[in-house]
């Protein structure tokens, strides 16, 4: 812990949140509930959930900046964004 009582959180540090997505300044940003935020290196198909409560897992890359691996609305399941459509689409029809 440092000295301020808080844990630290070390780069590369794993991290699922949910919150409210949003535009800020410099990109996106998930609003969390208990008033913090981080900012988002996330594709632009992330772009599509802003102003929505979604579900954020990703990795911790700068002070507030996490990199992020899967998004979804509020309430649904996480799917990996690095996954191709095609592949979502094969696993789709065989029911997996």
């Amino acid at each position: 812990m440092a000295a301020t009582g808080r844990a630290i959180m070390p780069l590369g540090s794993h991290h699922q949140e949910a919150g409210l997505l949003l535009r800020g300044p410099r990109g996106l940003v998930l609003k969390l509930d208990d008033g913090g935020e981080w900012r988002l290196d996330a594709p632009r198909s992330a772009e599509h959930h802003i102003g929505q409560r979604v579900h954020i897992e990703g990795t911790r890359d700068g002070f507030d900046l996490l990199a992020v691996e899967r998004i979804a609305p509020y309430g649904s399941e996480l799917h990996d964004q690095r996954e191709g459509f095609l592949k979502r689409f094969a696993r789709m029809i065989r029911g997996r």
